[in-house]
């Protein structure tokens, strides 16, 4: 299928991936700031309605890293 992407973890690259998250939360809330590569994001345009061509017919959409919108939520609750 076209959005399968699978994506091999193995035990070490889990630990691995935890222990980065960890360190990089604990950082950014010991300093009370965001890490710099959490500042950037993708803006890409996504079709609301009408003709696809016309750029008035999109709306911008931020993406951003996940961990960072997991951060946010531990600050915000």
């Amino acid at each position: 299928p076209r959005n399968s992407v699978r994506f091999p973890f193995t035990n070490e690259s889990l630990h691995r991936s935890t222990f980065w998250h960890a360190f990089a939360y604990e950082r950014s809330l010991s300093e009370g700031r965001v890490l710099d590569g959490y500042r950037e994001a993708i803006i890409a345009p996504v079709h609301k309605s009408g003709d696809k061509a016309d750029p008035r017919n999109k709306r911008p959409v931020s993406l951003t890293a996940v961990s960072c919108k997991v951060l946010e939520r531990m600050i915000a609750d």
